[in-house]
């Protein structure tokens, strides 16, 4: 056990607005949502793709073609909110921005870490 307290673990972090990394500038991806069902999607939210698919019934899943089986379809349905969008490693979309932003922008001084250029937090 260390004396020093442990340094907060920086997240993904969630945005209204799509922000761009400050490194890349790709912008933030939007937080999505796998919905599986058995009927076609008519919620509220954006929906970003649709897959369907035939499945047996069969619970040994035989991949012989058997036409005596039963089938019935089924759905896979991606959807967003409309709003949100995320960059899973803080302000950055990846780790080795992440990485390359601290590298470059750190300035380490005698008695502190002083940060330039960190963008602004905007929740």
């Amino acid at each position: 056990m260390s004396k020093y307290p442990k340094q907060p673990i920086i997240s993904s972090l969630k945005f209204t607005q799509p922000r761009k990394c400050p490194v890349c500038k790709r912008p933030a991806k939007k937080v999505t949502r796998k919905v599986y069902s058995n009927e076609p999607y008519d919620g509220n939210m954006v929906l970003v793709r649709s897959i369907d698919y035939w499945k047996s019934k069969d619970t040994n899943d035989n991949h012989e073609r058997n036409p005596d089986y039963d089938l019935y379809k089924r759905y896979e349905h991606i959807v967003w909110d409309g709003e949100t969008y995320v960059h899973r490693y803080g302000f950055f979309c990846s780790q080795p921005c992440a990485v390359w932003y601290a590298n470059n922008h750190l300035t380490l001084d005698r008695w502190s870490v002083q940060f330039k250029d960190l963008p602004e937090v905007v929740l």
